[in-house]
């Protein structure tokens, strides 16, 4: 690879972490200064801020990774090192697409009218509902990751270029993980939790769709706050959704490449992505948008 060519993608994958990292930083930083300042936490803000800190993680571990493999590169070539590395990508990437499907929960419970018992039981209780789920999803990823250091079929291979169905790739290095493994990590951690999001998004737009007919009908003509936040919650979910869906095809494709060339693209892409959430997550809250719009307008002046 032309040496200037990694330079400018070591250059851009670095930029848009900053920029991933400084996003997630300012939604936590804005809702632990609101609560430091009395204001309590709602639900809401608590996936918020998870989701800020596992995006900000997952980013700081990519660019540890990247620097440490091209400055570094007798610590790096460490398999124990590479393992390590391995497992917190794997770890911070899941609990990010599992507090995506939380999210979709909370929505999906906030705003959609059922009679149903049990999902009134929930609507009584979403605080520790809630509670549950991120717990749940930060111990369960962390579950799945764990078992990388004890199912390794081989060390990493830092110069073959055969890349089988089972071996996971991280800038170049190869590890072979003990079949079906890497299936389960990839279904548990990735597919499993996108599908319960497109489970709960499914009543959401159903709901938006009865009461834009309703306010078809309806003779008024006025908008209803309701509708309103109908119309941003499919909007956000459904762009963190599309996000997760090209962040997962990406890294099934970047894990079957032998070409450094495109591994370094597909990376940028799902740097990319993740920053995107981020950004998603801001201007899909009125409070954080708001603040966000603040702060460009005092460094304007």
């Amino acid at each position: 690879m032309v040496p200037i060519i990694k330079v400018i993608s070591l250059i851009i994958i670095s930029v848009l972490n900053l920029t991933g990292i400084v996003t997630s930083g300012f939604i936590v930083a804005l809702n632990l200064l609101d609560w430091a300042h009395g204001r309590t936490l709602n639900s809401l803000d608590l996936i918020l801020i998870s989701m800020g800190l596992s995006n900000a993680s997952f980013q700081c571990t990519v660019i540890v990774q990247t620097y440490i493999s091209k400055l570094w590169l007798e610590v790096h070539d460490m398999d124990s090192n590479c393992l390590v590395l391995f497992q917190l990508h794997m770890w911070t990437g899941s609990f990010s697409v599992w507090l995506n499907t939380c999210l979709c929960v909370f929505y999906c419970i906030k705003i959609v009218d059922f009679n149903h018992g049990l999902f009134v039981w929930l609507k009584l209780r979403i605080s520790k509902v809630v509670h549950l789920l991120l717990l749940g999803s930060m111990l369960g990823s962390l579950a799945l990751s764990v078992p990388i250091h004890w199912y390794p079929d081989s060390v990493f291979n830092h110069t073959s270029t055969t890349i089988r169905m089972s071996t996971c790739t991280i800038s170049g290095a190869a590890l072979t993980l003990q079949a079906p493994y890497p299936i389960v990590l990839a279904f548990l951690g990735f597919c499993l939790p996108l599908l319960l999001g497109v489970f709960f998004i499914t009543p959401i737009l159903a709901s938006l769709y009865r009461h834009t007919q309703r306010m078809k009908d309806s003779a008024s003509g006025v908008s209803e706050p309701r509708l309103e936040a109908h119309i941003s919650a499919a909007r956000i979910l459904g762009s963190l959704l599309m996000i997760n869906i090209i962040i997962l095809v990406t890294m099934a494709i970047k894990d079957l490449s032998s070409s450094d060339l495109l591994r370094l693209a597909l990376w940028i892409i799902i740097v990319s992505c993740v920053t995107a959430q981020s950004v998603t997550l801001i201007l899909g809250n009125t409070r954080l948008k708001t603040a966000l719009w603040k702060v460009f307008s005092t460094w304007r002046k």
